[in-house]
């Protein structure tokens, strides 16, 4: 396979992921400042991804953070399915986490920290 077939590739997974945090962001009711203090970004550049004037890059930390986002937005509506309860949850203090889970998302080690919880409770 061609470098160039290969980069095209990458691209379009990386549209894909980008479009899919957009929505789980609005499922989820994270404002666009939020959003780009979770992906590390500013709420001006969260904006242009909103209006297609910029593109996550696979190979860097805000992808990966975006992945993460996408986990957690599965996880959440594969266990409480609603958006209030989703919102009730995130917003609640977790006695097993010892925060509310939606000050952790503005870290890495928080994001992965709420996103293994979930991921645990599924897998049980």
């Amino acid at each position: 396979m061609s470098t160039a077939v290969m980069l095209e590739m990458q691209t379009d997974e990386a549209r894909v992921v980008q479009k899919a945090v957009l929505r789980a962001s609005e499922e989820l009711q994270f404002s666009k400042s939020f959003l780009g203090q979770i992906l590390g970004l500013s709420p001006a550049t969260v904006t242009r991804m909103f209006q297609g004037g910029f593109e996550l890059n696979e190979r860097s930390k805000e992808y990966e953070s975006a992945v993460l986002v996408l986990r957690l937005y599965a996880g959440l509506a594969d266990l409480l399915g609603s958006k209030e309860n989703i919102q009730l949850w995130l917003n609640g203090e977790n006695s097993e986490l010892s925060a509310k889970p939606v000050d952790m998302l503005v870290s890495t080690e928080g994001l992965l920290t709420v996103v293994g919880y979930l991921e645990s409770i599924i897998d049980r």
